[in-house]
């Protein structure tokens, strides 16, 4: 979760494949991990934005005829903007496996961590997430990609309107935006 050193940084190199009826696209995102990998154009174009600590990793990508490809794992360290949370001000819910269970009320990172840890003694299987989010007034509100933690998987990487206007005016291929339906605030 946290960054790579340099030398894991030379030692890694993702060999992925694509399945034989994927489309090569400038970005690929893997749900099962939660990994979005980037082509060398739309690591430029992101490059030019305002990110939280980042790392690129060397991925490589066989095609179907054994053609390798670049990419980039883009590795946004685990928890990150997440020290900026105002616990008191933003909206949770715990999720089981059938869905949303209920809202809880939490008011900091300790209370948080230790009622996901009550929680998860009952089934392995329920978490707590984040709805509404606010920040403290610590946090920067340029950042262009923000990576939480405790967020429904569906929005993982939460992206700005600009940086999203700037990828599908540049025709990047292989991201679905969707918008985040919640609220997202700063505190006072």
């Amino acid at each position: 979760w946290d960054l790579l050193s340099e030398e894991d940084l030379e030692s890694i190199v993702y060999p992925l494949k694509f399945n034989g009826r994927a489309k090569i696209t400038d970005a690929v995102y893997d749900l099962d991990i939660f990994r979005l990998y980037v082509n060398e154009r739309t690591r430029r174009i992101i490059e030019e934005y305002n990110l939280t600590e980042h790392q690129y990793v060397k991925a490589t990508f066989k095609t179907k005829t054994n053609d390798l490809l670049p990419y980039y794992y883009l590795h946004i360290p685990l928890p990150g903007v997440e020290k900026y949370i105002d616990y008191k001000n933003s909206t949770f819910y715990i999720k089981g496996p059938l869905g949303i269970l209920g809202d809880i009320d939490i008011n900091s990172k300790e209370e948080f961590e230790a009622k996901e840890k009550e929680e998860q003694k009952k089934s392995r299987l329920i978490f707590i997430k984040i709805r509404d989010i606010a920040f403290t007034k610590d946090f920067n509100p340029t950042i262009d990609i923000l990576r939480l933690l405790f967020i429904d998987a569906t929005y993982k990487n939460l992206v700005s309107e600009r940086l999203k206007n700037r990828l599908e005016q540049e025709n990047v291929t292989g991201i679905v935006f969707k918008e985040y339906p919640y609220k997202i605030s700063i505190s006072e």
